[in-house]
């Protein structure tokens, strides 16, 4: 039994008692000689390894009024209280480039696990227009193009195939010690925090572009996200959308289309016109 799934095991032991791992898989000091955890309680992240970086691509997170909220699991390591226990999350900030009340919104003084729960969260408030998008080089966008990093001077020269070299933001959260919970375990009072907001063109853009879609913007596909639903897995739901037999369905999709390049002074594929005028 590895360390990781000895914490576990304690974090959800039913009604506060303790797990009954050997001591030869976790005791360290903090534990008993029969392998009971006895120390005062100890809040932590349950992520380890690889897993105290978190990344995110705000891109296809839903927001409101611009900002998005994201949310971490604490774990409590000892008994249960009859009340809640309070605990202390801060920013390194010398060890985050994304800035307090610039790409987030400042923390809470405090947080707190519920009464007789094994486990908490807190959650982060992120400023969708502050986070990085790109990486840059003397003014341009850097993009890998069929394998090369090529330097662009607007995102909306990409082209199908495209993937922009993303830029991300770091926020090195830290788990501190209160006179309720303290912080005594080694990799697991730490998380890097790493976000980005850069959609990427989705493969099929190319498959439709010179016949309904026109060329390639991130508002024009924000507007079909927000009309249909974002991508999730592996399930496109603008792509179910485009490969839909549904007359009254494709009637929607072409007037969304229609009418957002008529408002931005695109000029519309033959196709699309032709397909449009058969319904009229």
């Amino acid at each position: 039994m590895n360390r990781r799934y000895a914490l576990t095991a304690l974090a959800v032991a039913s009604l506060g008692l303790l797990s009954s791992c050997s001591k030869s898989d976790v005791y360290d000091g903090e534990y008993s000689k029969d392998g009971f955890y006895n120390e005062s309680p100890v809040v932590y992240f349950p992520n380890d390894g690889a897993d105290t970086i978190v990344t995110q691509n705000l891109a296809f997170l839903e927001d409101t009024d611009g900002k998005i909220t994201y949310t971490f699991d604490v774990r409590l390591l000892g008994r249960t209280s009859a009340t809640p226990l309070s605990y202390k999350v801060t920013v390194d900030a010398a060890h985050s480039t994304a800035k307090e009340g610039v790409q987030f919104d400042a923390l809470e003084s405090s947080y707190t696990i519920p009464a007789k729960a094994t486990k908490g969260s807190f959650s982060i408030k992120l400023n969708r227009l502050k986070i990085s998008t790109v990486q840059q080089k003397d003014g341009k966008y850097i993009i890998n193009r069929n394998g090369v990093h090529t330097p662009i001077d607007a995102l909306s020269d990409m082209k199908p195939g495209d993937e922009p070299l993303l830029k991300y933001d770091t926020i090195r959260l830290q788990l501190t010690s209160t006179p309720d919970l303290r912080t005594g375990l080694n990799h697991h009072s730490t998380l890097v925090f790493c976000v980005t907001n850069q959609l990427a063109i989705p493969f099929w853009w190319q498959w439709y572009e010179t016949v309904y879609l026109g060329k390639y913007s991130e508002g024009k596909y924000r507007m079909l996200m927000a009309a249909y639903g974002r991508p999730k897995e592996d399930k496109d739901p603008i792509l179910d959308i485009i490969s839909s037999r549904s007359a009254d369905v494709q009637y929607d999709f072409f007037t969304r289309l229609e009418k957002y390049m008529d408002e931005h002074g695109e000029e519309k594929p033959a196709v699309l016109v032709s397909l449009l005028a058969r319904y009229r």
